[in-house]
């Protein structure tokens, strides 16, 4: 058997020596050892063209992977054009897509991309030097939740064969250690972009920033880490009552004024939150306080794979958005500061 695992190659592959770390953004790079169900692209690494997908990376004895993912405008076009008449025809719905990495679940994202916009997620993981065989090879699979071989209920709502479409815009294969740690509260764009939690995507035109990031749907995901505690905030109401009310006289402007501020200072409803291991399909157990404004506090406690989190909301709710997000120790609080490779910014708390 050679020691570069030449029984993997494809007709497409060479034997070219690569050099680590990597930074691909190309599908003709070679790095890109072996495809499965993943079409290259050329100024990308490529794209899924069924669910599950699997792209083999040469990967050095140990180390970082990091993998930007998106859906974006070609995402529909390449789901209708794969899959068959059998499954069901929908709309936008949400894709929850898991990723494996040499076999074992790592990581999970939940996706929304309404009107062709295209929503960015980034996987940030390491694996140590028994996980890589002696040829260097990375087996990343990406798998819908319908297609998953676990024994995780789907829940409704979610898109068949999510897998399908979803576009691996570049790679880092065996990153360094961590250059500073990460503050000890990120906002939640950020905990989004790092991985922390899939809510549904980070825009193109909001990469890299700092902010709250809302809740496309009743459905969010947390990976696997330490004790993590999320803040969460109601959405905004509009405040349209004034431009509706313009024409009218000023005593009647001012008490529609009156009655938004009232509506507005109304207490909320407290949502509920129930969690689904999706490695097990096993409940697991979610905390969560509520104060009259209706801000949230989400606690759940060190977790081995990605959860699922479903909120429980009456139909008046007006949604929520993740403010930040900060890693805790069960029995201190805020726990030491978490190393990450990245240059974003965060907060402190």
């Amino acid at each position: 058997m050679s020691a570069k695992a030449t029984y993997l190659l494809t007709d497409r592959d060479t034997e070219e020596t690569v050099g680590f770390p990597a930074s691909l953004t190309d599908g003709r790079h070679p790095a890109v050892r072996l495809t499965e169900g993943f079409s290259r692209r050329v100024r990308t690494v490529g794209r899924c063209t069924s669910s599950p997908s699997v792209l083999g990376l040469a990967f050095p004895s140990g180390g970082g992977l990091r993998l930007r993912v998106a859906v974006d405008q070609h995402t529909p076009t390449t789901w209708e054009d794969a899959t068959g008449p059998e499954v069901p025809r929908g709309g936008d719905e949400p894709r929850l897509v898991l990723v494996c990495v040499q076999r074992r679940l790592r990581r999970a994202l939940l996706l929304t991309g309404r009107g062709g916009k295209r929503k960015n997620a980034e996987i940030h993981l390491d694996l140590e030097p028994d996980e890589v065989p002696p040829g260097g090879l990375a087996l990343v699979e990406f798998w819908g939740i319908h297609e998953w071989r676990g024994a995780v209920a789907v829940p409704p709502g979610l898109m068949p064969r999510a897998a399908t479409g979803l576009s691996v815009l570049e790679a880092e294969l065996g990153r360094g250690p961590a250059p500073e740690p990460m503050p000890r509260r990120i906002d939640g764009r950020t905990s989004e972009s790092l991985g922390w939690v899939s809510t549904g995507g980070v825009p193109t035109r909001k990469l890299g920033s700092a902010g709250p990031v809302a809740l496309d749907s009743d459905l969010f995901v947390v990976n696997p880490g330490p004790a993590l505690r999320l803040d969460l905030a109601p959405l905004p109401r509009k405040a349209s009552a004034r431009t509706r009310w313009g024409r009218y006289s000023q005593h009647a402007e001012r008490a529609a004024e009156l009655a938004l501020q009232a509506l507005l200072r109304t207490p909320m409803e407290a949502p509920g939150f129930t969690a689904v291991d999706l490695a097990t399909g096993a409940d697991f157990a979610v905390g969560d306080t509520c104060d009259p404004d209706g801000r949230v506090e989400v606690r759940l406690a060190p977790r081995t794979a990605p959860v699922l989190v479903r909120i429980v909301r009456s139909q008046q709710h007006p949604g929520l958005r993740l403010m930040s997000c900060s890693a805790e120790d069960a029995e201190q609080g805020v726990a030491d500061p978490v190393l990450v490779r990245t240059g974003q910014a965060g907060i402190e708390g």
